[in-house]
């Protein structure tokens, strides 16, 4: 995931280079896992920084409204980064797969832009979708959460209503140390239930059949 990052921010500084080789500066990603790895929130993290350089980041409900939206915005909004989300896109692609396809190719595509998707299962896209750079050019899984990962997350948890660093160390790695494995989704229950409802941690972890 961090070299989605890397990748990314590659990407926006190379404006002049794509124009150099008249090649659309356009650019696709797929992020992929079972739910609750953190997609969406990666889809986020990258988003805030195409709003904070000044783009936008457009969220279309579906296939249709994604043809639209990029048809209107190659004209209207010629040099501002854009980036559009194209979530589960297994389920997304539907009766204007083929405009869709269009847009991502290059064809219909506003300059300056980045196409990010997600989808739980690979396998359930065509060869033409994650086989074919120039559509998407990064397909990055998205694992659940190492230890580090977990850990992170589980201190900002605390930080949010406690300050005590070293009550927040030992509590936080008592959750990670219980949690391999898991989603960070199933992990802030872990926290909601063990910290905040007073369930004690063994017996939050066993619901998910993982021993504390």
């Amino acid at each position: 995931v961090e070299h989605a990052f890397a990748d990314m921010k590659m990407f926006w500084n190379q404006r002049s280079r794509y124009e150099q080789y008249k090649l659309v500066h356009k650019r696709g990603m797929i992020f992929h896992g079972p739910p609750g790895t953190g997609k969406t929130a990666c889809v986020m993290m990258l988003g805030a920084l195409v709003v904070e350089s000044g783009g936008a980041v457009i969220m279309p409900d579906n296939d249709k409204t994604f043809v639209s939206a990029t048809e209107a915005l190659r004209t209207s909004e010629k040099g501002r980064p854009l980036m559009f989300v194209l979530e589960e896109l297994d389920e997304f692609l539907n009766e204007h797969e083929g405009q869709v396809l269009s847009v991502l190719d290059g064809e219909g595509s506003p300059t300056n832009s980045m196409f990010v998707a997600t989808t739980n299962n690979l396998k359930d896209l065509a060869d033409n979708i994650v086989k074919r750079p120039g559509r998407f050019d990064q397909v990055m899984e998205v694992p659940f959460p190492n230890d580090k990962v977990r850990m992170a997350y589980v201190v900002k948890l605390f930080k949010r209503g406690y300050n005590d660093e070293v009550e927040i160390s030992k509590r936080a790695t008592a959750i990670v140390s219980s949690t391999a494995g898991f989603s960070l989704a199933h992990v802030k229950e872990v926290f909601v239930a063990s910290e905040i409802l007073g369930e004690p941690l063994a017996s939050v972890c066993k619901r998910f059949n993982l021993q504390s």
